[in-house]
């Protein structure tokens, strides 16, 4: 099975709650002894090494992990997200990726392939329905 995987969380300079859940997770796979393969997904236009750092996804084993950079168009800032999405979308199917397991709830079109978001903390929500009733 070819499973892809959000990169984002993994090339992150700053590590808050979500990147150290998905380095866990990646770690947990790459320690066990499965007979998959996992596509590391990164936006190629992000890619900037001043930004990112990339020593987590180099010292996977590249017998099982391998990353996969996916090309995005040139777009205003409103719609790269939405771009981005569609050219993973037409990726996974050139690349017959098995699976997306996403570490946030931004996932591709779900005719592609079955998807498995994380969604890591809902605190933000309570906070905005408490904000919005009235408790008097």
């Amino acid at each position: 099975m070819i499973i892809a995987l959000d990169g984002r969380p993994l090339i992150a300079r700053t590590l808050g709650g979500a990147e150290q859940y998905a380095r866990q997770v990646v770690r947990e796979w790459a320690r066990m002894d499965l007979p998959h393969h996992f596509h590391v997904v990164l936006e190629r236009s992000a890619i900037d090494r001043q930004r990112y750092d990339f020593t987590f996804i180099e010292n996977l084993p590249p017998d099982r992990f391998t990353r996969f950079d996916v090309q995005s168009l040139q777009t205003p800032a409103w719609a790269a997200p939405t771009r981005f999405l569609s050219s993973l979308a037409r990726s996974f199917v050139r690349a017959k990726i098995d699976v997306y397991y996403s570490f946030t709830p931004a996932v591709c079109a779900p005719a592609v392939c079955p998807v498995v978001p994380t969604i890591h903390d809902l605190a933000f929500e309570l906070v905005e329905a408490r904000q919005g009733a009235d408790f008097d």
